[in-house]
């Protein structure tokens, strides 16, 4: 080996003519000679004779080294197939320049050559730095258009400045990866500096210098050329997902997985990352927390376990490559609460939802809202929404748009229930929350609200032909849920329209009318002052149908009031109505003009008898039946004689017009004391007691013979005494009367109450 001598300046010598070999390599003229230390190196000298016969190798200076020849210094040697050749031997440990001097007996002028001693392995020599810094046994970090230096330095005391070293490089990995040098790589350098740049793409190379003559060189942990831009080179995922361009969702004491990895064919393994957070709303510093800490430096695996606690808000996280000019830049995370409630309120139709539940009305679609809390970060969490149904419908029966169950981030659903009523709850469940908010139960209903409940009027049913009111007397409106209708608890308001007859203040109700009547719906209705007509309704809050009732009556306590009651056309009056064995009574009642009368129900009672009871009379319709007809057909067939009074009821009217006593007369005839009845055959001039025997209590009698000529003793036509119970009359048929006589006998001035007796007169 030799490094070469500069010297422009010296004479021409005859050594020129001698060619010098180390190690069979051979020395350029004036280059400083190479020996390796603690090894043997073979030095050669071919040289014609006429300048060295022979040559003797002396040691001028020994450089304070140990060093050996064979054939020894001093001796001379004679050359072998024209070539001189020696065994130099330096020794081992340490380097430094001798002085090595070869004489001839032919030149005047010894030939001198200063020798380097130095070792075989550059590294024995000479440390590596890259940018002032010595080389990690893991090797160097390259950043793509970023230069560093690598310097070659030389140990104190080492020789090896000046001698020729080459800088080299292999890439290990890494489609198209460029790296270049300045000087180039694989020059010879004595200044042992070199600008070392890699670019294009990422991967691994290694760089190695070599010493010339060395046989060992210095070869440097495998580096690894990275972007600037640590997104180049790794992706990030929490809890092993992409990080939405959103962010992601933190939950309060819930740790997440923040992990880079490193993409397939990039070397980034071993950079030391930093995972910082920075807070952007609502939380303090130590409301975030990750184990490793926040700053540290990770080498070996890319992961944090990131917490967060004690309340609501938003960060962000970066994670920066040591050396790297941008990190990764997260999307702002925020942080939310376990609990949806924490977040967020609800409401229905804008109005928050009460206890007890909100109400729906079929095929009316309500909006559901989640409108975060201030300061929440809720907004674009996707959430559920569910429903459970409770009673009454099939899952069919309430839909949502969007769907239940779907997961939108808008935060606002149109929920309608149809077909059918019941109950169900809605459910919202924030996505990675444990803790829905779940709504009290929710009852639909029909729009109608005679699907709900059934009206009654004093517990009772109302009729289509609508209720009578009396006046004066409270009757109670009260509602019914029909069987399965979750109606209960509603806000009903009932009202009322003055029709015929009827001011202002005339109809008053407790609760008044348009307000809500009580939990249970109860109203006290009571008319005054005069008859009409009044309309009630009952109106569902949020039901566009009402429950309409029929037309309803107030009417007198006093049937009299409203009505003309007649008996067979006649006007009652305080007299007795006399009942026949086989006459009938016709009772009519007639409203008077004004009066709402019609169509009321009014039945005939019986009040009380004294000889007769009630199943002696024949009443067509029966006593005791409503109707609306008024008109009733009396007849007592039966033998019993008495009396008896009925009385007309309307419905709904405690109390009953009395009708006049009636009385009910059993009438007897008799013929010389023979009882008859029919036509009687009687003999002409032969005297004959005709008598009448009547019950107890018919005062007279009026009896009318007109239409015969037969002789009666008193006088026929006129009114009898029949006080007494029976009246006589002597009665005789002459021979030039006329055959036929009928006697007829009246019992009332007021009412037809007649019977008859027919005679036939044969000559005796």
């Amino acid at each position: 080996m030799s490094t070469e001598l500069k010297d422009s300046t010296a004479a021409p010598s005859p050594w020129e003519q001698a060619t010098l070999f180390i190690n069979g390599k051979k020395v350029e003229w004036r280059a400083e000679l190479v020996l390796l230390r603690g090894q043997e190196n073979e030095v050669t000298v071919e040289a014609p004779p006429v300048i060295a016969r022979a040559l003797n190798l002396g040691l001028a200076d020994n450089g304070g080294l140990e060093t050996v020849a064979s054939p020894e210094f001093g001796a001379w040697v004679a050359p072998v197939n024209g070539k001189f050749t020696w065994k130099i031997t330096p020794d081992t440990g340490k380097s430094g320049r001798i002085t090595l001097v070869f004489f001839s007996r032919e030149v005047l002028v010894p030939w001198e050559h200063r020798s380097l001693v130095i070792s075989s392995n550059l590294a024995d020599e000479a440390d590596v730095k890259i940018d002032g810094a010595a080389v990690p046994a893991g090797g160097n970090w390259f950043y793509r258009d970023k230069a560093q230096t690598v310097t070659l330095i030389p140990k104190p005391n080492s020789p090896l400045a000046g001698l020729p070293v080459t800088l080299t490089c292999v890439i290990k990995s890494g489609f198209g990866i460029s790296v270049v040098s300045a000087p180039a790589f694989g020059s010879e350098r004595t200044t042992y500096s070199w600008v070392v740049t890699g670019k294009t793409r990422s991967g691994t190379f290694q760089l190695a210098l070599a010493g010339k003559g060395m046989s060992t060189p210095i070869t440097l942990a495998v580096s690894k050329l990275l972007s600037n831009n640590l997104a180049d080179e790794a992706d990030v995922k929490i809890d092993y997902g992409t990080v939405p361009a959103g962010g992601n969702w933190f939950y309060r004491d819930k740790a997440q997985t923040v992990s880079l990895i490193p993409r397939s064919d990039s070397p980034l393994w071993g950079l030391p990352v930093t995972l910082t957070c920075t807070v952007k709303s609502g939380l303090g510093a130590a409301d975030v927390v990750s184990e490793p800490a926040f700053g540290s430096e990770r080498t070996s695996t890319y992961t944090w376990a990131v917490t967060g606690k004690t309340r609501s808000g938003t960060f962000q996280l970066a994670l920066a490559g040591k050396g790297m000019t941008t990190p990764i830049t997260l999307a702002v995370s925020k942080l939310l609460s376990n609990n949806l409630a924490d977040e967020a309120d609800v409401k229905i139709d804008g109005v928050a939802v009460p206890a007890g539940g909100n109400w729906f009305y079929r095929d009316k679609a309500q909006t559901v809202t989640l409108i975060p809390k201030s300061g929440s970060p809720l907004a674009g969490l996707p959430v559920k929404l569910t429903c459970a149904i409770k009673s009454g419908l099939d899952v069919a029966n309430v839909v949502s748009a969007p769907a239940f169950g779907s997961e939108p981030t808008t935060h606002s659903w149109a929920v309608t229930g149809n077909t059918k009523s019941g109950t169900f709850q809605l459910a919202l469940s924030g996505k990675g929350m444990t803790t829905p908010i779940t709504l009290a139960v929710s009852k639909l209903l029909s729009n109608n609200l005679a699907d709900e409940v059934e009206v009654k009027i004093g517990g009772k049913s109302v009729p289509s032909r609508g209720n009578v009111f009396i006046r004066g007397q409270a009757q109670e409106v009260t509602l019914v849920p029909k069987p399965g209708s979750p109606i209960a608890g509603h806000n009903i308001t009932l009202s009322c329209k003055l029709l015929q007859g009827l001011s202002e203040g005339d109809i008053q109700s407790a609760p008044p009318f348009e307000g809500v009547g009580g939990p249970n719906w109860r109203w006290q209705l009571t008319g005054y002052n005069r008859s009409g007509t009044f309309e009630i309704s009952v109106v569902g809050e949020g039901m566009s149908i009402p429950v309409k009732i029929a037309v309803s009556k107030l009417l007198s306590n006093n049937l009299a009031d409203e009505a003309v009651v007649k008996i067979d056309g006649i006007d009652v009056s305080n007299n007795e109505v006399p009942y026949l064995k086989d006459s009938k009574r016709v009772i009519t009642l007639t409203p008077k003009p004004g009066s709402p009368l019609d169509g009321a129900l009014v039945s005939l009672r019986w009040i009380r008898g004294d000889g007769i009871v009630e199943q002696d009379l024949s009443v067509t319709p029966n006593l005791n039946i409503d109707t609306a007809t008024y008109y009733w057909d009396v007849s007592s067939p039966s033998a019993k004689h008495g009396t008896f009074e009925l009385g007309l009821a309307m419905e709904g009217l405690d109390t009953i017009l009395a009708l006049p006593v009636s009385r009910k007369i059993i009438a007897k005839y008799f013929l010389d004391d023979k009882e008859i009845s029919g036509v009687q055959t009687i003999s002409r001039l032969n005297p004959y007691y005709l008598r009448v025997e009547v019950s107890p209590g018919v005062s007279r009698i009026y009896v009318d013979g007109t239409q015969g000529e037969y002789l009666f003793m008193p006088y026929l036509n006129e009114w009898f005494d029949a006080s007494g119970g029976m009246v006589r009359w002597l009665m005789t048929a002459g021979v030039n009367h006329k055959p036929e006589q009928t006697v007829f006998f009246d019992y009332s001035s007021e009412y037809s109450a007649r019977e008859k007796v027919e005679f036939i007169s044969r000559p005796a």
